[in-house]
Formats: C-alpha cells, sequence, structure tokens
C-alpha cells in the first residue's frame, strides 16, 4: 500500500466515524450537563438502566457460573462472596447455592432493584448491602472473605486502591473472579479507546468506565498469584469493539 492509498484509505474512515463521534460527544455534552443539574436523577437513572440489563439473558456470562462451580467443588463450606459494582445483581444466576453475599455500589439507589431481583434466588441469602466505593471497604473485616467478584468494574475504579482493599478482605487463598474490559487488539480501535478514555468520553457515557487501562498487570502488581485469564470476542456492535473484556481468576496466597 503506498502513502496515498493509506492517506485515502485513513480519509474514509474518518468520513465514516465522523458522525458516530459527533452522536457521542452531543451525548456526552447531554449526559454531563443532567449529571451537574440534577445528580440524583442521573443515579436514578442509572440504577434503572443496570437493573434493566441485569434482567437480560445476553447480559449474563456463563463463563461465571463454570467458575463458581468450579470453586464450590473445590470448598469444604459454603462461600461468603463479596461483589464489588453490583449494580442490581446482574450474577446472581451465577452464585452457588448457600452463599452469603455482601453487596457493594456506589449508587444507592440500586439497592432496591437488588433486593427485588434477589426473590428470585431464595438459595442465596443477603448479608448486608453496602453503599461505598470498593477503594476503602470499611464494612468488611480484614481476611473474611472467601471470594471478591468484580465485573466490569476496576475499569471504573482507582485499580491499585480497590485491589488493595480486595486483598485485604480475602481469605488466605481467597479468590478475586474477575470480568474486566481491556485494551482492544486491534490498533485502531485501541486508538479510539485511549482518546475516549484519555478525554473521560467514556468515563462519563458508560458509567465511570476507562477501557485503556491494564486490569491484569494491575492484580498482578497487586500481589495476587495463579492468574488464570481467558480473553473474550466483543460483541459485533461498536460499544462491543471498544469494551473487549477478560474473564478470570486470581489467587490471594
Amino acid at each position: 500500500m503506498t502513502l496515498g492509498d493509506f492517506t485515502s484509505a485513513s480519509g474514509f474512515v474518518f468520513l465514516v466515524l465522523l458522525p458516530t463521534f459527533g452522536s457521542l460527544i452531543a451525548l456526552f455534552c447531554t449526559v454531563a450537563l443532567v449529571k451537574q443539574i440534577a445528580p440524583n436523577s442521573w443515579l436514578r437513572f442509572c440504577a434503572w438502566e443496570v437493573a434493566r440489563k441485569s434482567r437480560s439473558k445476553a447480559h449474563f456470562n456463563p463463563e461465571l457460573s463454570r467458575i463458581f462451580c468450579e470453586l464450590v467443588r473445590r470448598a469444604d463450606s459454603d462461600l461468603l462472596i463479596l461483589e464489588i459494582g453490583c449494580a442490581g445483581g446482574a450474577n446472581l444466576a451465577a452464585f452457588p447455592a448457600n452463599s452469603e453475599l455482601l453487596m457493594l455500589d456506589i449508587n444507592p439507589y440500586c439497592e432496591q432493584y437488588l433486593r427485588k431481583n434477589l426473590e428470585k434466588y431464595s438459595h442465596l441469602s443477603l448479608k448486608q448491602f453496602i453503599c461505598g466505593s470498593a477503594e476503602k471497604i470499611s464494612q468488611v473485616p480484614s481476611c473474611s472473605v472467601d471470594v471478591v467478584v468484580s465485573s466490569r468494574t476496576l475499569c471504573s475504579l482507582n485499580e491499585s486502591k480497590a485491589l488493595k482493599e480486595i486483598f485485604r478482605v480475602l481469605k488466605h487463598n481467597g479468590k478475586l473472579v474477575f470480568e474486566e474490559h481491556v485494551l482492544s487488539d486491534v490498533s485502531l480501535w485501541r486508538l479510539v479507546q485511549n482518546f475516549l478514555s484519555l478525554n473521560r468520553i467514556s468515563a462519563t457515557l458508560f458509567f465511570g468506565c476507562r477501557s485503556n487501562k491494564d486490569i491484569v498487570e494491575a492484580i498482578e502488581k497487586a500481589g495476587f498469584q495463579n492468574l488464570s485469564v481467558k480473553r473474550k470476542k466483543p460483541r459485533n456492535s461498536l460499544v462491543g469493539r471498544l469494551q473487549p473484556y477478560v474473564v478470570g481468576t486470581a489467587t490471594k496466597p
């Protein structure tokens, strides 16, 4: 390919994506304005939206069920599970019977949807809903939790602080089960991800998400061992390509 061909191709891609980016910028400005003038209304909408997605089978990741089946097989007692960023409880169907749950979310309006969703899962017991950030989980004692679940949540936090807290609350040989956004394998999409993340466009539109982080490396640096990671192909959509993810586990030694 000559330089002229490359320039022409780049120009074509830019023209194709321009309307999409224009729509994103317009949506970004609208959301930023709503968050400023009506923050509680925005939080209520976010809670409703994630609860709506929680009821969708397409949102559920069967890989988490497989991971929990393996954890239960190896466990000698029922599990105490802490889920950070629990929202409306999209992962409840993956949790094994007789588990006790500590469910944490920074949005207080998620609790009503979570409790409503829990009515379908009589084999699970909600020990406590914690309204707060995973960067400081003062309500949970050190070395008290069997499993911590993070489902597309670390990408919206200071991951170093959150992982330090997760490491603290887990028991010896406790598991971190994660489903997190990562950088795309495709250079063009990585460029777009970096642009949207650095300008906080994705954080504003996608509930704080910054998908250009290296979450797996952050988990290793936090002291976890025995990482098992599987990269998942994005859905065939713009949002899916901008937010590919990995599913995996890590162990607190």
